[in-house]
């Protein structure tokens, strides 16, 4: 499966019960799908996964697959859970329900070491009938795939690549240093130019439901060899993206996107909506995004 591109991690809308509201996502769908993107990432950590039901992923996949299909857009699902056999079914209903491919976070709970991380989604990759993308998050997790580790999966053939939302270039320049041709996918938009420049395929971004078509430019400058206007781009983005992709995450993520007329909402609890404070902040860096375009 080609990886190469810019991928929306997308968020999940709730009404005021809490229940998935796909009225909402239906909106939000129609102007993102509109943008030069190249894929979509349903039910990530941006879309609240751990607090999803496998019966309201299921659903959500169901939703999206068709629309994505028609507008050519490829579709990832984020699938995982704490055991291996646990995620295997995700996996098998992820394809069932549409998906082109897993997006598949490592398990956290009781800290895997490499062997058992080699064991686990060699085990996932083995029954997945749709390619198998790794998934690198240990500032949440606290489990880090290493980079021989990550070489070591690589040879599986439906492993396909991997996000590292640790945007960690040496990791980068080691795994694509002996295996060139295997995908990696950054998390963070601030880190784009950079991981492109290594080598990288693209990335899967959260802040892709605020400015999908301002990434997807970043992207298409540098593959053409503007590498003045990528810069250009890139500083303009990195302090929303250092906002709400590092500092403020989810709530603050959902909020911008009520103020640009999308379907944000409030998040599931625990989390709770932004400060007054932060809800100020993100509105003076959207005016620096927006007040030029």
């Amino acid at each position: 499966m080609d990886l190469h591109g810019t991928f929306i991690a997308i968020t999940t809308p709730f009404d005021e019960r809490e229940d998935i509201a796909l009225g909402h996502l239906q909106h939000n769908l129609d102007r993102w799908l509109a943008e030069a993107i190249d894929g979509v990432v349903v039910t990530g950590t941006t879309g609240e996964a751990v607090f999803l039901s496998l019966e309201e992923r299921s659903r959500l996949w169901k939703f999206c697959a068709p629309q994505l299909q028609q507008a050519g857009k490829r579709f990832i699902a984020g699938a995982a859970a704490e055991s291996t056999r646990a995620t295997i079914e995700m996996v098998q209903v992820a394809a069932e329900s549409g998906a082109e491919a897993v997006l598949v976070l490592t398990p956290s709970y009781f800290k895997p070491g490499p062997d058992a991380l080699v064991s686990h989604y060699t085990a996932i990759a083995d029954a997945s009938p749709i390619p198998v993308l790794l998934y690198n998050y240990p500032a949440f997790t606290g489990v880090e795939i290493p980079s021989y580790t990550i070489l070591k999966l690589a040879e599986h053939p439906n492993i396909h690549g991997m996000k590292d939302s640790s945007a960690s270039l040496p990791r980068l320049a080691t795994v694509l240093a002996h295996r060139p041709d295997f995908q990696m996918l950054t998390g963070l938009a601030s880190g784009l130019y950079p991981f492109l420049s290594m080598g990288g395929s693209g990335g899967i971004f959260a802040l892709g439901n605020i400015i999908p078509g301002l990434i997807a430019q970043l992207y298409r400058a540098f593959r053409s060899g503007n590498l003045v206007e990528a810069q250009r781009l890139q500083l303009k983005l990195a302090p929303l993206s250092e906002a709400l992709e590092v500092r403020y995450g989810i709530p603050a993520i959902k909020f911008a996107m009520d103020q640009i007329g999308l379907c944000g909402g409030t998040p599931r609890k625990p989390l709770q909506r932004p400060s007054v404070s932060i809800q100020n902040e993100v509105d003076e860096l959207l005016y620096l995004i927006f007040k030029s375009e």
